[in-house]
């Protein structure tokens, strides 16, 4: 049995083509907001979409907990189970979708006094706030039908609607700039564009499910309580998750300042970089340890875990060790001099992406697994020490202070308390766990850090920092194929890219 999910090339492929659509797409517009919108208006609309986002909690986890379940089921076989767990699911998120609506009215009301902002900016505040509270309400239960594609593991198809619904946003973007539009003609194309990918991706889960009435029959009693029971604690990790990466932007704004929250924010889209480029190698272990789970137990979830753990760092060290080194001068040839002050945040984030990147693949096999409770327990201790450490460190070391702060509680909470219980639920050694990755990535680490002292002295604009970038990466990666992976390892991976069989066709092509 192979420890990677299923359709796993086509899923990898597609999600590094939306990161790179969504990365390009930050990189091109972060400076055509900054300049179109002023930094002041850009930390207006950074903080309301950081605001806007905590409404999402509101769907309660249901998402993961209808991919959990869809997995499961489509294991076993039962698509009649996955339809009463679609209709389930949408029925029961009604009523968050209708709290969202109100708490972005409730929102209205306290953002520009919070914010202290002028009579224009605090209008723009207002009408952007209803407007994406808006696009939650609708989104919250459609929501479902994106959870049923991950579910069936067809992370390609959710890829293509984001790529298309990134593009189109993009260009929205632009042209709203060009024609000098303000924060509410973003805000209106941002979520015209956001409801018609979640139109697309309910028309093809339907189709791939095949006629899912959402009628009053198919909710299913049943169900309630194990979905709920499920959700509630994915909520409690999503709520933490959401303090951790979002929190921090709120904090700034409040101890700092609303200009440095602007800094902030333009560092933490650098710092995750990192972040989003490894997730998407391993988030389709989640439902894959949901359906090993239900077809043979949790005896088969080693080595998936173990493969996952390498595809993760493999992925996320070499890039999170870049932008460590290329912090200050990528920041320079970005979005100019006055927002070098965010180099320090950088490096302090991009450390903590590589934290996380340790335990990612573990805690989705244990929710996989159907074991929440733990994961999300330790994600709100995490959230709670960040918290507490941003505000003690932001007011005495400013938004330097506030980026180790959530460092310090990552290394805390998954390094010494979620690293080692996923070793003892998965019957993994602890040590050989550790000795396998420092024997791996230690090595191409001090390769990488030679070679990029040098090169972070010397670059300077935005072709030379992604040279360099591609210099260290390149570096570390040679380095990690000879000292980190064994011939069998190699080999997969070609197979999984197709490169063996190219290699099979030419040779017989030359023959």
């Amino acid at each position: 049995m192979s420890p990677l999910p299923r359709l796993y090339r086509r899923t990898t492929l597609t999600s590094y083509a939306t990161v790179g659509v969504q990365v390009l797409a930050t990189i091109v517009l972060t400076p055509l907001l900054v300049s179109g919108l002023g930094i002041e208006g850009y930390g207006v609309w950074s903080l309301a979409i950081s605001f806007v986002l905590y409404l999402e909690l509101l769907e309660f986890g249901f998402a993961k907990s209808t991919t959990r379940s869809v997995a499961h089921h489509e294991a076993l076989g039962d698509r009649d189970a996955i339809r009463r767990t679609i209709a389930t699911s949408v029925g029961m998120l009604l009523v968050p979708a209708f709290l969202a609506l109100l708490g972005g009215l409730i929102l209205v009301a306290v953002f520009p006094a919070l914010f202290n902002l002028g009579a224009t900016q605090a209008d723009a505040a207002r009408i952007i706030c209803v407007v994406f509270a808006f696009d939650l309400a609708v989104s919250i239960p459609s929501d479902t039908f994106g959870a049923t594609l991950a579910g069936l593991q067809r992370f390609d198809v959710v890829n293509t609607t984001l790529i298309a619904t990134t593009l189109a946003q993009g260009l929205g973007w632009f042209v709203v700039l060009r024609l000098g539009g303000g924060l509410v003609a973003l805000a209106t194309v941002t979520v015209a564009v956001s409801l018609g990918g979640q139109f697309a991706r309910v028309l093809v889960a339907s189709r791939l499910v095949g006629n899912v009435p959402l009628t009053r029959r198919w909710f299913d009693r049943g169900m309630v309580k194990p979905l709920a029971g499920a959700s509630g604690w994915f909520f409690v990790a999503d709520l933490a998750d959401v303090v951790v990466s979002r929190i921090d932007i709120v904090v700034v704004g409040l101890v700092v300042g609303v200009p440095e929250a602007a800094v902030y924010a333009v560092a933490l889209k650098l710092s995750l970089l990192a972040d989003r480029a490894y997730r998407p190698a391993t988030t389709s272990f989640f439902p894959q340890s949901a359906a090993l789970s239900a077809q043979a137990g949790a005896s088969v979830l080693q080595p998936v875990v173990m493969t996952g753990t390498r595809i993760s760092l493999g992925v996320a060290w070499p890039l999170c060790l870049t932008l460590i080194l290329l912090a200050a001068p990528a920041l320079e040839a970005w979005v100019g001099d006055d927002f070098s002050s965010g180099a320090p945040v950088v490096v302090f984030l991009a450390a903590a992406v590589a934290v996380k990147a340790l335990t990612r693949t573990g805690v989705l096999a244990l929710q996989g697994m159907g074991i929440v409770r733990y994961p999300a327990i330790v994600n709100a201790v995490e959230a709670a020490l960040n918290l507490i450490l941003s505000i003690s460190l932001g007011s005495t070391f400013g938004i330097q202070g506030i980026a180790l702060a959530t460092l310090l509680a990552a290394a805390i909470t998954d390094l010494g308390i979620m690293l080692p219980h996923l070793c003892r639920k998965l019957g993994l050694s602890l040590w050989s766990f550790l000795l396998s990755v420092l024997k791996g990535h230690l090595p191409p680490v001090a390769a990488a850090v030679v070679a990029g002292l040098p090169i972070r002295d010397h670059v300077r604009g935005i072709p030379a920092v992604l040279a360099g970038a591609v210099a260290i990466c390149s570096i570390y990666l040679i380095v990690f194929a000879y000292v980190g992976v064994d011939a069998e390892e190699r080999r997969r991976v070609k197979g999984m890219f197709g490169i063996n069989r190219a290699r099979q066709r030419s040779e017989r092509i030359s023959r």
